[in-house]
């Protein structure tokens, strides 16, 4: 059910975009809720769907997290000797090991910049959260 205004606009909409009714409602949702996470590794996924539940403050937290400094170091290390084909077996897996890790930290903070933009607040600028980055790495 919904309000007959809402219902008359979607009606007014769909006849002018000769859509139906329920695509018009279907894609104006669509384009106010965060992004499904189709696209996302299936071993991700649970995890970043938890993260609607958690409170702004936690969201803001996730914002934050970085790698330490030496696993960032053994990261930028391993990706160059791998770049210069010289990894062994053990350094194969632990450069994999090392991807994966990034490859959920990336995710869940962009994840929880979009829920927190989602919820209404406004988001840091590039060159905020790169100025943040440098005093983060300072200390």
């Amino acid at each position: 059910e919904l309000p007959k205004s809402v219902w008359e606009w979607a009606e007014r909409t769909a006849r002018a975009t000769q859509h139906s009714v329920k695509q018009v409602l279907v894609d104006s949702l669509s384009a106010i809720m965060p992004p499904p996470l189709d696209d996302v590794p299936d071993e991700l996924r649970e995890e970043l769907a938890q993260l609607e539940m958690k409170t702004d403050a936690d969201l803001w937290a996730i914002t934050r997290q970085r790698l330490s400094p030496k696993l960032l170091n053994q990261y930028d290390h391993l990706l160059e000797k791998n770049r210069r084909n010289t990894l062994t077996p053990k350094e194969q897996s632990r450069l994999e090991q090392l991807r994966k890790n990034v490859e959920r930290l990336v995710l869940m903070r962009a994840r929880a910049f979009v829920l927190l933009q989602w919820r209404g607040y406004r988001l840091p600028t590039v060159g905020e959260l790169e100025k943040r980055f440098v005093q983060t790495a300072r200390k």
